[in-house]
């Protein structure tokens, strides 16, 4: 079920942000109860995706929380780096850097 429904987000259009060039998945679903995000990186190449989903329906708090995280990738480009190139704790760091300057 949350196959089909980032497929069908996804007929709408890719989303590719240009200056990192990161493709980002994003979705609301009924196959998951809470919020998820995540980073995949493909080894050996500079492919990384970035998904992320809310359940559907979703509280408006869960929607600002992940579209916070959406606009981290367009604004921020230490985010962006730490996304491709970055540890986890690296990429915790920049996000929670992030948001701590627009909360």
């Amino acid at each position: 079920r949350l196959a089909a429904d980032f497929d069908k987000r996804e007929a709408h259009g890719a989303v590719i942000l240009e200056q990192s060039g990161l493709r980002m998945f994003h979705c609301r679903s009924a196959a998951i109860d809470r919020p998820v995000a995540g980073v995949v990186r493909v080894a050996g190449s500079r492919d990384v995706y970035v998904y992320l989903a809310a359940p559907d329906p979703a509280h408006p708090e869960t929607i600002r929380a992940l579209s916070l995280v959406s606009v981290a990738l367009m604004e921020s480009p230490d985010f962006s780096r730490a996304l491709l190139y970055g540890t986890e704790s690296d990429i915790k760091r920049q996000l929670f850097s992030y948001l701590a300057g627009v909360i």
